[in-house]
């Protein structure tokens, strides 16, 4: 008598932001884009990082732009047609607007961070960095404040960019998840 020969299946539990063992006793990485960008849990390979990274930039620029429209609007609104400083409001609205893309930056950084064995002790850079951006925002143009946040922001972001773009991910699976290169 032939036993049957049966596919093998992988089980991926579809509610767990982790993925959990299989038949076979292999390990699966399963995340779903929304995961990839809201979720601070998991791993994510470099190619995902630049990817995500970049359109993460463009959306943080197209978000800005249109905050800055609105905001400019607004302000129209209040002072008239004519010349008029940028003020709270405009500020506010920028801030507002920024705030979900300056989520998914962090996320982003947070994954590709535990990719590399690294956890929270430097995921704050990147929130610390966030931080800046919002100072800087609602910081006057061309003032002292906004040029010392902006210094902060880009020297505080040139470890993460190394780091998060250029070192290679823990082979297997590490403490925050499977590899997910598999």
């Amino acid at each position: 008598m032939i036993p049957e020969i049966q596919p093998q299946t992988m089980l991926v539990d579809e509610t767990a932001a982790v993925p959990v063992m299989g038949e076979q006793g292999v390990q699966t990485w399963n995340m779903s884009l929304k995961d990839q960008l809201l979720s601070l849990d998991g791993r994510i390979n470099r190619q995902r990082f630049w990817i995500l990274g970049i359109l993460a930039a463009c959306s943080a620029f197209l978000c800005g732009f249109v905050a800055a429209f609105v905001g400019g609007f607004m302000e129209g609104l209040v002072y008239g047609d004519g010349d008029y400083p940028i003020t709270f409001l405009y500020s506010i609205t920028v801030f507002i607007v920024m705030i979900p893309v300056s989520y998914i930056i962090v996320a982003i950084d947070i994954k590709r961070l535990k990719d590399t064995n690294r956890g929270w002790e430097w995921g704050w850079i990147s929130v610390i960095v966030v931080v800046c951006d919002a100072i800087w925002w609602a910081a006057p143009a061309a003032s002292t404040t906004e040029t010392i946040v902006d210094w902060a922001s880009l020297i505080l972001s040139i470890p993460l960019v190394i780091i998060c773009g250029f070192f290679v991910g823990i082979k297997g699976s590490n403490q925050y998840g499977s590899d997910p290169l598999g």
